[in-house]
């Protein structure tokens, strides 16, 4: 196995010729094709780095387009059958050296504060700084509010260094959950307590366009009136833990 740097090593062919795109590619909401994408990458100055097996098989890949003396993060993304075994890592650290020596110094990019996975690895393990910014209206008739946060990563990366230390019977999350429905405590919601908690369930690309298919899209609506009135409120996302089988927000308010 071995990282790969497309552009500058001449090798877009290993990325053009894969058969199947799929497993490495489909969970990023990238907003072109694969091979649109990474054209674009090259036309806009910038490099996509790719792990890739003996075989030339892509395990991961990361995209980045340098802008000035920041560079937006292209996408990120790592096959499934590799996840959860520090591949996304290898590729920010690679990333994070090719930007060193282009004197950039963060990464700037937007998710969506839903994907829970992502969440746990862009925030707490890289200690990126998420800030509510809006929503992307989706969905047949644009009637579904889709989260979105903008992204701050500061190089050289580092862990979150918040310390939770509560019990989980202490906590009170703003939002109840039943499967993949979801219910605003308002009482919770509207208090002035000085740290909040959002409980979610685990979610991913999939799970949410197969709840959007089957017409549960309340859960999106209410996730993104938290987050909306949080920023509205001075409350800064500060935390990302697993707890439990469930992840927990913690926003605290801004002094």
């Amino acid at each position: 196995m071995k990282i790969v740097y497309l552009i500058k090593d001449n090798q877009e062919e290993l990325w053009n010729n894969q058969n199947d795109y799929d497993s490495f590619f489909s969970d990023v909401g990238a907003p072109y094709p694969p091979k649109e994408h990474l054209q674009h990458i090259k036309e806009k100055g910038g490099e996509k780095i790719v792990y890739i097996d003996d075989k030339n098989n892509i395990i991961g890949w990361i995209g980045l387009i340098p802008i000035k003396n920041e560079c937006e993060l292209a996408g990120i993304e790592t096959d499934r059958k590799y996840r959860n075994q520090r591949v996304a890592s290898l590729l920010i650290n690679e990333a994070e050296k090719y930007l060193h020596e282009k004197n950039i110094t963060r990464l700037i990019f937007q998710t969506s504060p839903l994907l829970t996975e992502n969440t746990l690895f862009y925030l707490m393990q890289n200690n990126t700084k998420y800030v509510y910014n809006n929503t992307v209206l989706v969905g047949e008739k644009n009637n579904i509010y889709w989260p979105v946060v903008d992204c701050i990563m500061e190089l050289p990366k580092k862990r979150n260094q918040y310390i939770f230390n509560k019990n989980i019977p202490d906590v009170k999350s703003m939002v109840k959950w039943k499967e993949y429905k979801a219910e605003i405590d308002n009482c919770l919601l509207d208090n002035n307590d000085e740290e909040k908690y959002f409980i979610l369930p685990y979610l991913n690309i999939q799970i949410i366009m197969k709840e959007m298919q089957e017409g549960n899209v309340e859960y999106l609506n209410q996730s993104n009136k938290v987050f909306q009135l949080m920023k509205e409120r001075s409350y800064e996302i500060k935390s990302f833990v697993k707890y439990g089988e469930d992840y927990m927000y913690i926003f605290r308010k801004e002094t």
